[in-house]
């Protein structure tokens, strides 16, 4: 199925006014969680490393909403995706 996945405050490349990246990911099914877990293993450790704390748990600077309701007062783990979902995830450094 298709899910769309915004992330919010990456580091800005040279020339770049908003750091905000958007994809379509193709996801067989599953939890936010899951997405997440398949989207960090994705990426590059110097980036990976912003959205996760020293244990390798997703960091208090990391908010994660789907379909604009934050899955942190919904519980991340049993969420289940569906077609067209939107996931977002902002780094919010320091709050």
């Amino acid at each position: 199925m298709k899910i769309r996945v915004k992330i919010y405050g990456l580091p800005n490349p040279p020339g770049v006014s908003d750091a905000m990246w958007e994809t379509v990911a193709e996801f067989p099914g599953g939890s936010a969680q899951e997405l997440l877990a398949r989207l960090l293993a994705g990426m590059d450790p110097e980036t990976r490393s912003m959205f996760l704390d020293p244990g390798g748990d997703l960091s208090p600077d990391a908010a994660v909403s789907v379909n604009g309701l934050q899955v942190a007062d919904l519980g991340l783990p049993g969420l289940i995706l569906a077609e067209g979902d939107l996931v977002e995830v902002s780094l919010l450094p320091g709050l």
